[in-house]
């Protein structure tokens, strides 16, 4: 006989299944139960299963006031899914997501039940919000464009103390950048098509590639706005300064 210990986990089957509580048999020990708030946050959760399934949970007390093992699945599931995920950080390994919202610092996903974040940093340069004036309505309408899509990330920071998951895209698409621009090097000269206008500068796409001529380096007299001297569709020649990521 094994018993089981406090914070544990422990493997059974489904034997009963009530009204505010699922009955759990945990072989060679006492039967356990998952009840109280953990069941009724998620009650559709937890009626969907059946009698006869497996399931793993966490041990929170050996014996309750019925003489049944106290026990949460809830728990469990974290567990594993942290994980997992901490299995992806490690790795390095690219992961499918799907965005579930929005908000004007970046795009929200959940991952194994976890919720995350991918900062508009971390976000490519085909899904970045390029909008002139930094106008917050515009960069949201922008990101929110994308709630429902799946996107390649990879996990960069992941702290179950903290409870943060940091997903970003363009960590994923890096090594296949370094792949693309092994052929340019500094100084050379390109010919492309403005894709984008921000403050900042203008993104400049080239072959495959897409790079970005900041503000100071459009003219040689200072301008206000990109836009005085580029429009979106324009031809332009340029020289490359740096590779960043190579």
């Amino acid at each position: 006989l094994q018993v089981p210990k406090t914070k544990s986990f422990v493997k059974g089957v489904v034997i009963g299944i009530g009204k505010n509580e699922v009955f759990i048999d945990i072989p060679d020990f006492r039967p356990g139960i998952v009840r109280g708030k953990e069941f009724l946050e998620s009650p559709e959760e937890y009626r969907k299963l059946k009698i006869g399934d497996h399931v793993e949970a966490m041990v929170l007390e050996l014996e309750n006031e019925n003489g049944f093992v106290e026990l949460s699945m809830r728990f469990a599931n974290e567990h594993r899914a942290w994980e997992s995920i901490n299995t992806l950080l490690r790795s390095g390994d690219q992961a499918s997501v799907k965005i579930t919202g929005a908000n004007k610092g970046g795009l929200l996903f959940t991952m194994h039940s976890v919720n995350g974040f991918i900062p508009v940093s971390q976000l490519s340069a085909e899904h970045y919000p390029k909008v002139g004036g930094g106008e917050t309505v515009k960069i949201l309408e922008k990101l929110r464009s994308l709630v429902g899509q799946m996107l390649e990330v990879k996990i960069i920071d992941a702290n179950l103390g903290e409870k943060k998951l940091i997903g970003s895209e363009k960590a994923f698409l890096e090594s296949k950048q370094r792949a693309l621009v092994s052929g340019y090097k500094a100084g050379q000269v390109v010919e492309g098509e403005v894709s984008a206008l921000t403050d900042f500068g203008a993104f400049i796409k080239f072959d495959n590639v897409e790079g970005l001529i900041l503000i100071s380096e459009i003219a040689w007299q200072r301008i206000d706005r990109p836009s005085d001297i580029l429009v979106v569709g324009q031809k332009v020649k340029s020289e490359i300064v740096s590779i960043d990521g190579s």
